[in-house]
C-alpha cells in the first residue's frame, strides 16, 4: 500500500495497520526520551543523599544519553511518517510514495533500538546471573548501573521496538485489496510472536532454555515477514498456504513456551534450591514475574494463531485467495 502512489483507500486495513504501528512507535520515543532524561536527574536534588561514585556513574554515564537521543529519533521519525500516512490515506495516494523509502528506514531503526537497549539490559542481568552463584563482580559499569536502575523500563522499550518493527514492516506492503480481518489476524499474530521473542531475548539473560526459544520465536518473525512482503509483490496463493503452516507452528511453538515457563516457575517455588538453572533464570527473569508474562503473552498468541490458522485455512478453501481475499 505504501509504495502503489494510488488513491488513497481509508477503508482498507492499511489506516488500522499504520495508526497501530505510529502508536507503537510514538510510545516508544516518549518511554525512552523519559527513560534517558530520568536516569540523570539534577545532582544537586534527587541525587544529594547518594554517595558521589553513584552521582558519577548517573550523570556522565552514556547509556542515559544514547536512550535519549534514539528516543528523540523515533518521534521525529513517526511524527514525519504520521504526516504522510495522513495526507497519502485521506487526501492524495501520491504522499504514500515516501513511505517505500521511510517505513524501512523506521523497520531499521527499530531493530537497533531493540538490539541497543537489549544489549544495556544484558550487562545488567549477567551481573544478576553471577550474583547468584557469588560471581559477581565488585564493582559495576555506569552502564550496567543505569541498567540496574531502569530494567523493567529497559525490558519494555525493547519489547516494543521488536514488535514496532514488524507492524511497521507489514504496514509498508499492505495492499489495498487486503481484508480487514485477514490482515488483522496476521499483523497482530506476528506481533505477538514478536513480543514474546524480544522479551526471552533481552529478559532471559542468555540463561537456559531462553537462548533456544529466542531463536525459534525471531526465525519464526523473520519468516512470516518475508512470506508477507514476497506475497504483496508475487505467489500470493503459495505465500497464503505457507502462511497457515507458519501460524500452526506458531501455535504449537507457543503452548510449547506456555507449558516450559509455567513448569519452571512451578519447579522453583515448589523447590528453590532444586535446580541451580531454573534458579538463575528465576532470579533474572525479576523474581518469577517474567516467567509468568511471558507464560501469558505465549498462551495469548496460542489462541491468535489458533484463529489465523483456522481464519486463513477457510478463506483459501473456500474463497481461493487465502487471507488477502476481501
Amino acid at each position: 500500500m505504501a509504495c502503489s502512489c494510488t488513491r488513497p483507500n481509508y477503508k482498507g486495513p492499511g489506516v488500522g495497520i499504520w495508526a497501530l504501528a505510529l502508536s507503537l512507535e510514538f510510545a516508544l520515543g516518549v518511554l525512552m526520551v523519559f527513560l534517558g532524561s530520568d536516569a540523570a536527574p539534577d545532582p544537586v536534588s534527587s541525587l544529594e543523599n547518594m554517595d558521589q561514585s553513584l552521582k558519577d556513574l548517573l550523570v556522565n554515564g552514556s547509556a542515559a544519553k544514547a536512550v535519549t537521543i534514539i528516543g528523540w529519533f523515533h518521534l521525529v521519525l513517526a511524527a514525519a511518517c504520521g504526516v504522510f500516512v495522513t495526507l497519502g490515506l485521506f487526501v492524495c495516494g501520491i504522499f504514500l510514495c515516501p513511505l517505500c523509502i521511510l517505513g524501512w528506514v523506521q523497520t531499521a531503526f527499530c531493530v537497533i533500538s531493540t538490539f541497543v537497549t537489549a544489549a544495556y539490559l544484558r550487562k545488567y542481568l549477567d551481573v544478576a546471573a553471577a550474583a547468584v552463584t557469588g560471581e559477581a563482580p565488585e564493582e559495576i559499569s555506569a552502564d550496567v548501573f543505569f541498567a540496574q536502575l531502569n530494567s523493567p523500563s529497559l525490558l519494555l522499550a525493547s519489547v516494543l521496538s521488536f514488535v514496532c518493527s514488524v507492524v511497521l514492516s507489514r504496514a509498508a506492503k499492505v495492499s489495498s485489496g487486503e481484508s480487514v480481518p485477514g490482515a488483522a489476524l496476521m499483523v497482530e499474530s506476528m506481533g505477538l510472536y514478536a513480543a514474546i521473542g524480544a522479551f526471552l531475548g533481552a529478559g532471559g539473560g542468555g540463561v537456559s532454555p531462553t537462548p533456544a526459544l529466542t531463536t525459534l520465536w525471531v526465525a519464526l518473525c523473520v519468516l512470516g515477514a518475508i512470506l508477507m512482503n514476497i506475497r504483496a509483490c508475487c505467489c500470493e496463493k503459495i505465500c497464503n498456504t505457507l502462511m497457515i503452516v507458519l501460524f500452526g507452528v506458531g501455535a504449537l511453538l507457543s503452548f510449547i513456551t506456555a507449558v516450559v515457563f509455567a513448569r519452571i516457575y512451578a519447579a522453583v517455588v515448589a523447590d528453590p534450591l532444586g535446580n541451580a538453572e531454573y534458579a538463575r533464570l528465576f532470579v533474572v527473569m525479576e523474581a518469577g514475574i517474567g516467567l509468568v508474562v511471558a507464560a501469558v503473552l505465549s498462551l495469548a498468541a496460542c489462541v491468535m494463531s489458533l484463529l489465523a490458522t483456522a481464519y486463513a485455512a477457510r478463506s483459501l478453501i473456500c474463497c481461493g485467495d487465502g487471507v488477502s481475499s476481501s
